[in-house]
């Protein structure tokens, strides 16, 4: 349904394919996006696509979650 590629600060890059109109992301298992780092909630957000549009929903983490350095409601 969607690709998603993930890159690092490092350069290091991931391409994600995804069959389901939502993804989970997260520091654990369980997540279909999973980033293992410090400032990531163990069940952040979620990106779905509804509509031919893309909603990135913060699922209340505890450090927010930004998009292009602004912090979404």
């Amino acid at each position: 349904m969607f690709t998603i590629v993930v890159t690092e600060k490092g350069g290091s890059q991931q391409r994600l394919d995804f069959d389901e109109a939502v993804a989970t992301i997260g520091r654990v298992q369980g997540n279909q996006v999973m980033l293992p780092r410090g400032n990531v909630s163990k069940r952040h957000a979620k990106l779905e696509l509804k509509e031919g549009a893309f909603y990135l929903v913060d699922l209340g983490s505890t450090n927010g979650t930004y998009v292009n350095g602004r912090r979404i409601a």
